[in-house]
């Protein structure tokens, strides 16, 4: 499962704001692929090209993902994550109670 960090990173790839529909990550893909697509490289550009185009199918997968499984308007701040996520967001409370020093 996803966590805010990772759907945060995939949304920066793809130069999406916090909020965007599927329509919007799916033109950002299209056209992130059209651009970093290998075949569409000179050979001294393909290893650059394959690199940028594994981190652009990441990031389209993960948000499709999130996105298939949200019931907010694919907003990607950390409530919408944990609302989606809610193991997530326990992982994210238990890890901060942690790092607090207080209750011990």
């Amino acid at each position: 499962m996803a966590v805010f960090f990772e759907i945060n990173e995939a949304r920066k790839v793809l130069g999406l704001g916090e909020a965007a529909s599927k329509r919007e990550i799916e033109a950002a893909y299209l056209k992130m692929s059209l651009d970093f697509h290998p075949d569409r490289r000179k050979p001294k550009d393909r290893t650059e090209a394959e690199r940028k185009m594994k981190d652009v199918n990441w990031a389209y997968a993960l948000l499709k993902e999130y996105c298939s499984h949200s019931e907010c308007k694919y907003r990607f701040t950390e409530r919408a994550v944990a609302e989606t996520y809610p193991r997530d967001a326990h992982a994210m409370r238990w890890a901060e109670f942690m790092a607090d020093d207080s209750h011990v």
